[in-house]
């Protein structure tokens, strides 16, 4: 591992959500502090500040979200004018598609799922170790 990490370097994960900002994170770390101090000590001041934090939080992301969206669709709509066939239709066939979650998982010595990454790390070491 620590040969990988000197060749490569660590790589964090692109960001697939085009439409989060720094603003949307903001926002949703504000509402999150206003609701770790309404649970500390839940009083009705503490609950309508984070019930309107949360709205706020709610408002921003959806309009980012909508924005996106539209940039998307009117992308299309050129590559299509523009005739770019080919990416007009990649882009529509990811606008159809929705969201695809991505699995880390990983299968054992005896076909088992393994969720932990640690025992993800030590199956990929020792597959690596039989080659």
């Amino acid at each position: 591992m620590e040969a990988a990490e000197q060749t490569i370097r660590y790589q964090p994960k692109p960001d697939r959500r085009g439409w989060f900002d720094d603003e949307c994170r903001k926002s949703l770390e504000e509402k999150n502090a206003a609701y770790k101090k309404w649970i500390e000590r839940p009083t009705r001041a503490k609950r309508m500040e984070y019930k309107r934090l949360r709205k706020i939080a709610h408002k921003i992301c959806k309009n980012r979200k909508r924005t996106h969206m539209d940039n998307r669709i009117r992308n299309t709509e050129e590559n299509i004018k523009g005739k770019q066939i080919r990416n007009a239709y990649k882009e529509a066939g990811s606008l159809k598609a929705g969201f695809q979650p991505h699995t880390d998982l990983c299968r054992g010595t005896n076909n088992e799922i393994l969720l932990k990454q640690e025992e993800i790390k030590t199956r990929w070491k020792t597959y690596f170790q039989d080659l």
